[in-house]
């Protein structure tokens, strides 16, 4: 099973080139490169010379010894504002191509989920925006030969600043929102830490999902009350039972990557303990995909 982490806060504090060159040192097979940092105006990826920085990556990773096996697009996706929504999609159709100019396979789009989620009311709404969404990315995943990944999300009750559900945040209607694409082009992301932190164990949404829906992890862990966004197993904090979710993820046959996005385990990591604090990871990662060998 092939081991990748994104580069997300590592890419904030070090950019792009650096990043990869330190994922790699640290002995993983492949990088997941994060778009969303297309929010900052100066991001080399909304420039005009995108093309070229994508291709200078691409250039960097194969250097290294690695690939870009999955890329994570603008977000958010959707907003109570037509002008704002126009200029999201056309982030996440570059983020498509960027994805097909570096090989990835796979780039997770976020749905749309701004509306408050009340189910049987603005679920609904948010089903038939989702829909038309996803079908719009279609031509450009098809173009680009990439494969589009919905992702189980959360959002805050704004009233008692609580997690509430959101889009896909049960395994019912994250398997719907897959089949209702009904496209080669259309896959699963499963945020696990996503999972705990509306009472859902990880273990039961990959079984729902199963082999053909589930090609794409966010593998991290937290404290069931806030997105930490940290290493599975922390000794700080930790709530998922990892030994489930690899028996799980052995049970359906998983043929997805294990990919990190424990992004906040990186925040405070400098030059001098970056490369130790990516080993880690990477030494973390294998052994879970050993125990998920393990299992099968």
């Amino acid at each position: 099973m092939i081991l990748s982490t994104t580069t997300s806060v590592l890419d904030a504090k070090f950019g792009y080139e650096k990043s990869i060159e330190i994922i790699a040192k640290a002995g993983f097979d492949a990088v997941d490169l994060s778009l969303c940092r297309m929010r900052e105006a100066d991001n080399e990826f909304n420039s005009d010379n995108y093309r070229e920085h994508a291709e200078g990556l691409l250039k960097i990773a194969k250097e290294n010894g690695v690939f870009l096996n999955q890329a994570h697009a603008y977000f958010p996706t959707s907003f109570a504002d037509d002008e704002k929504n126009e200029i999201a999609f056309k982030k996440v159709v570059r983020g498509i191509e960027i994805a097909g100019i570096i090989g990835a396979k796979n780039i997770v789009v976020h749905p749309n989920q701004h509306l408050y989620y009340v189910e049987g009311n603005n679920a609904e709404i948010l089903k038939e925006m989702n829909l038309e969404f996803y079908k719009r990315l279609l031509p450009y995943c098809e173009k680009y030969n990439v494969k589009m990944a919905t992702e189980n999300m959360w959002r805050y009750n704004t009233y008692n600043k609580i997690i509430i559900d959101s889009t896909c945040s049960r395994a019912p209607e994250f398997c719907e929102y897959v089949d209702m694409i009904d496209s080669e082009y259309m896959t699963a992301c499963l945020d696990l830490g996503h999972c705990v932190l509306v009472g859902q164990k990880p273990e039961e949404m990959i079984r729902s999902l199963g082999h053909k829906r589930l090609l794409a992890l966010h593998v991290h862990d937290n404290n069931g009350r806030e997105d930490n966004h940290v290493e599975p197993c922390s000794p700080f904090v930790s709530v998922i039972d990892w030994d489930e979710v690899c028996k799980a993820l052995a049970e359906i046959d998983y043929q997805g990557d294990f990919t990190f996005e424990a992004d906040c385990f990186f925040k405070n990591v400098n030059v001098d303990t970056v490369d130790a604090a990516c080993r880690y990871l990477h030494d973390i990662g294998r052994g879970l995909i050993k125990k998920i060998e393990s299992y099968k």
